[in-house]
């Protein structure tokens, strides 16, 4: 922050160091690492065994709750701290190399080295594996040991995700966290959502609607929900993308299908018969992701919304349905949103449209550049 000059040359300026805040408990997120272990299988087995009464997607998501507690315990006595798990092994290993080194002959050593050593990576894996879920690097495939550039990225992510201090509508400077979690929720409840719903009856749609779906379609989107095309779709997704509030990624449904993939299903068809989605499955985190490098207001800052596995499912099914039909009811001017169609072709569009726009030649015109701070689906 700078400071007024007053009869300097040169604006002071202040700098805040060393601003750690409160460490809050962090909440459940399902590391993948855990699936390569023998122990993890047997204990979401057991955990799924306990009887549940009530609605299909209620079984599930108790299951889930009672598993993300027994995943925590599971965690805390036998996998522990992977980096310091990584570290206390290769002590272990460097003093069974240096004994072997003093005793070359002793077959005990060269057995309990065999072993170490396998421990080890083992450990090395488990870390890198950790390391790269929480890093959220995507592109990078395989190669020698990233452990070091994921650590760096984790913290870079880390510091540009806190927002220490923001500016208000009214240019004053808020900081701390409760203030500026309450800015945020301020700016947000007057974007999201719908404050003024229009309902009109489907004759008045059609009035002005003219592209419009075949007899058939209709028939071909509101099929039932099939047990192969739940699984298919549940497979497709990305293993590591960013979980919802459950804490469950698209790999934990994907590692434990055989266990517990028939309440998933039984719970995803009881959605598709009611049109009810009960609220844990619905509920989302908003993250916020900068639009610009160095945010200052709330408005430079983009809401992303986190939604469950189950959610992601369900949307992606809908999604798959409804795609056939789009390329029919969508305008063939609109570049997006239809597969074959490129965006891109707009744009050179626009660029020839607007070449000489600005010169007094010929007829009368006018151009429109609308920023709209909702998101394109609330607009109202």
């Amino acid at each position: 922050m700078f400071l007024p000059p007053s009869i300097s040359d040169h604006c002071p300026s202040v700098v805040k160091l060393g601003l750690l805040g409160n460490k809050k408990n962090c909440p459940f997120k399902f590391f993948n690492f855990l699936t390569d272990r023998e122990d993890f299988l047997p204990l979401v087995e057991t955990v799924w065994q306990e009887q549940v009464h009530g609605t299909m997607q209620y079984k599930l998501c108790f299951k889930l709750c009672n598993l993300k507690k027994a995943l925590k315990t599971f965690n805390n006595d036998k996998v522990g701290d992977v980096a310091i798990k990584s570290i206390e092994a290769k002590a272990a290993l460097d003093a069974c190399q240096h004994l072997l080194n003093l005793q070359p002959l002793d077959t005990n050593l060269r057995m309990q080295k065999k072993e170490l050593i396998n421990d080890y990576t083992l450990t090395l894996q488990a870390e890198e594996d950790l390391f790269r879920q929480k890093s959220r690097i995507q592109w990078l495939k395989a190669g020698d040991r990233n452990s070091s550039y994921f650590f760096k990225a984790i913290n870079g992510r880390r510091n540009r995700s806190k927002i220490h201090s923001i500016t208000g509508d009214d240019g004053s400077l808020i900081e701390g966290d409760i203030p500026v979690k309450n800015e945020a929720i301020r700016h947000f409840q007057n974007i999201l959502g719908c404050f003024m719903p229009t309902r009109h009856g489907i004759g008045t749609l059609t009035n002005i609607i003219d592209n419009v779906i075949s007899n058939d379609q209709p028939d071909f989107m509101d099929r039932d929900v099939t047990n192969d095309e739940i699984r298919e779709v549940c497979f497709s997704l990305h293993p590591n993308k960013a979980p919802g509030p459950d804490g469950f990624n698209a790999n934990f449904f994907k590692k434990t299908w055989d266990i517990i993939g028939e309440d998933v299903i039984n719970a995803i068809q009881e959605f598709f018969r009611s049109g009810h989605l009960l609220k844990e499955l619905n509920a989302t985190i908003l993250a916020l992701v900068p639009k610009v490098p160095n945010p200052s207001k709330m408005k430079d800052f983009r809401p992303i919304s986190c939604c469950n596995t189950l959610y992601k499912i369900i949307a992606k099914i809908i999604a798959n349905r409804i795609k056939p039909c789009l390329l029919d009811i969508i305008s063939p001017s609109q570049s997006a949103f239809v597969a074959g169609r490129n965006i891109g072709d707009n744009i050179l569009l626009v660029q020839e449209l607007m070449r000489n726009y600005h010169k007094d030649i010929g007829y009368p015109r006018l151009a429109l550049k609308v920023d709209l701070m909702k998101a394109f689906d609330m607009v109202d």
